[in-house]
């Protein structure tokens, strides 16, 4: 996650229709914010000893997440079209892709 911040500089706290597509992390993945946050919140549910925050944690990871994925991509095709198209075809979203 912290990568993903740094790779992202700037556009993290403020978006805007000029960014170019990234380097770093995100040659490879698309959401790299979002994979690092998975395991921290799982951690943080167990370090705090609460089953039901890592229920919670595990519904929001399963539900939320591929929601909140698929709205932000809806999101960044209208911002930035066919570039990111293209983008979206070379990296994946969370995982990198095996490429043969």
């Amino acid at each position: 996650m912290t990568i993903g911040m740094k790779d992202a500089g700037k556009e993290t706290a403020s978006p805007s229709e000029e960014t170019e597509m990234y380097g770093g992390i995100y040659k490879h993945i698309r959401h790299p914010q979002t994979l690092g946050e998975m395991p921290m919140f799982v951690a943080i549910a167990f370090a705090v000893n609460s089953w039901f925050f890592v229920i919670v944690t595990f519904a929001y990871i399963i539900i939320y997440t591929p929601i909140m994925l698929y709205f932000e991509e809806k999101d960044l095709v209208k911002r930035f079209g066919e570039s990111y198209k293209q983008y979206q075809k070379e990296t994946g979203i969370l995982f990198p892709k095996i490429k043969s």
